[in-house]
């Protein structure tokens, strides 16, 4: 295999993101320990206590510094055990490659095991000796090819007994198989499992391994060890510096933690240079989902904190999600003039349907059945639902007492709407509204359609009686009194003299009649 050295300003720049990106490897400080000691016990039992410690299950010490529990001793014996001198031959393999993140966490990983070491200034100015077989195998594992490596030292132990792998690429093999079977555990929901392998592996525990990390929090939150997730979450709170991992983190724990829990992970957050909490983007999605679930549930309390940071969230603006969930929170507690307010200015912002459907019910709510109107015709064939809001308002706007004098274009596109939909309660309310009018003719009409689109409307029938009574058509009369009358006592008195309930509403009195077609 040939190898093409890079120059040592190749080598600088790749410590120099080493360095800046992956220096993770937690040291030993007031915060906490590096590294979490596996032990068997109790889940009732505290970490920090030795008592039923036997072999009842597995948990971590999530208090134990390098100083009690340092790295080596957590490796198997041969490595733990080993000459003093450092295996750097990971470390220039990954030099020579160009890979920065695995030279990082190798660099990490070292430091970790040998305080005393130092990096070399250029690894790659160093005698390199070939070894073509071993830097295919090492190839092999950067590539994440595990099983193809324990073929490959397999193979060359076969031919070459006095040949021995270096122990860091026997070590950093035996973390990567561990690390996948952890992952595979967790996307099976193997979450025994997966606490399991993290115990036995304290070198996957550590900020460079978020994901992993992350996994064994949410092992222990979906088995009912919430403490346990918390602390792990809190572990990392404590010891990992990089701000994209560690904002992450605090989303995953939001994703998995009840609030009570989440609540002990805030005193871990850092300010920027500017004042500005790292996790006030977790904070308003927080109170984002808060508003959403008192949207929905009634009985749900909001904070005086969440509605007021959300409050100012949707005024600030410019979008319409945040107004849109306010709106729908105050509806369902009857704040209806609240809910306008805020349906209105996501409307405003952003049209869309669902904006149009809150600001509409809030309106027919507040009595203004003509905007109502108007707002939700534009809307009404985007969804089913829609319609049914149109037409509570169409409903509303005809029932106006005094009656409303619709103009012609209003009229006509409800009349159009109402028989395309067929719908018979707007139908009827149609005929009320032309009988108020003193339109008899037109409204038998649309109480003749309420009738034929709901054969089972009582209102419309009494609707029909009473426009045949105007009309002086007897026949038709004495016909819907046969057909209704054993059913409706209202309708069997229409036309008896001295029965207060065969008089008929009064004409509503109007500057000039307004023509209500039938479609």
């Amino acid at each position: 295999m040939s190898v093409t050295k890079s120059p040592a300003a190749t080598w600088i720049a790749l410590a120099l993101i080493a360095a800046a990106v992956y220096w993770f490897w937690p040291a030993a400080d007031e915060a906490g320990g590096a590294y979490w000691t596996a032990v068997g016990g109790d889940p009732d039992v505290p970490w920090t206590s030795p008592d039923g410690w036997a072999e009842m299950g597995v948990d971590f010490d999530f208090t134990s510094t390098p100083e009690e529990q340092p790295l080596a001793q957590a490796l198997p014996a041969p490595l733990a055990d080993s000459a003093p001198a450092v295996d750097e031959s990971a470390l220039r393999f990954f030099a020579r490659q160009g890979d920065a993140a695995r030279l990082a966490a190798e660099i990490a990983r070292l430091r970790a095991l040998y305080p005393d070491w130092e990096p070399p200034a250029d690894p790659l100015a160093a005698p390199v000796v070939v070894d073509a077989e071993l830097d295919r195998m090492w190839e092999l594992y950067s590539e994440g090819r595990y099983a193809e490596v324990r073929a490959a030292i397999a193979e060359r132990r076969a031919r070459d007994a006095g040949w021995t792998p270096p122990g860091t690429l026997i070590e950093l093999l035996a973390i990567g198989e561990s690390r996948d079977q952890l992952i595979a555990a967790s996307e099976s929901g193997q979450y025994e499992t997966v606490i399991r392998i993290g115990a036995a592996t304290p070198a996957l525990r550590v900020c460079t391994e978020l994901d992993v990390m992350w996994r064994i929090a949410e092992a222990f939150a979906r088995t009912g060890r919430p403490d346990r997730a918390t602390d792990a979450y809190a572990y990392l709170l404590q010891n990992c510096d990089d701000p994209a991992g560690r904002f992450a983190t605090m989303q995953k724990a939001l994703a998995e933690l009840p609030e009570a829990s989440l609540d002990q992970l805030w005193q871990f957050e850092r300010t920027s240079a500017a004042g500005v909490p790292e996790f006030e983007d977790v904070r308003i999605a927080i109170a984002r989902n808060a508003v959403a679930r008192g949207g929905e549930d009634v009985a749900f309390v909001l904070s005086f904190e969440d509605r007021t940071r959300m409050e100012a969230l949707a005024r600030a603006g410019p979008g319409a999600a945040d107004a849109t969930l306010l709106g729908w929170y105050h509806y369902l507690r009857d704040e209806v003039t609240a809910s306008e307010q805020w349906f209105r200015l996501a409307h405003q912002r952003e049209p869309s349907a669902e904006s149009a459907e809150g600001l509409t019910l809030s309106l027919i709510a507040l009595g203004e059945a003509e905007e109502a109107e108007d707002i939700a015709f534009p809307w009404r064939e985007t969804s089913g639902n829609m319609l049914g809001v149109y037409l509570a308002a169409v409903a509303e706007l005809l029932a106006l007492d005094p009656a409303l004098e619709l103009a012609r274009n209003v009229l006509a596109r409800i009349v159009d709407t109402t028989a395309e939909a067929e719908d018979a309660t707007t139908a009827r309310q149609l005929g009320w509204y032309a009988y108020g009018f003193d339109q008899i003719i037109t409204a038998e009409a649309w109480f003749v359609t309420a009738l034929r689109w709901d054969p089972t409307d009582e209102e419309a029938a009494y609707g029909i009686a009473l426009s045949r009574q105007r009309l002086g058509d007897t026949t038709g009369l004495a016909a819907i009194i046969a057909e209704w009358g054993p059913r409706s006592t209202r309708i069997r008195l229409v036309g008896q003299p001295g029965s207060a309930a065969a008089q008929p509403p009064a004409a509503v009195a109007v500057p000039a009649p307004v023509a209500v077609a039938v479609a």
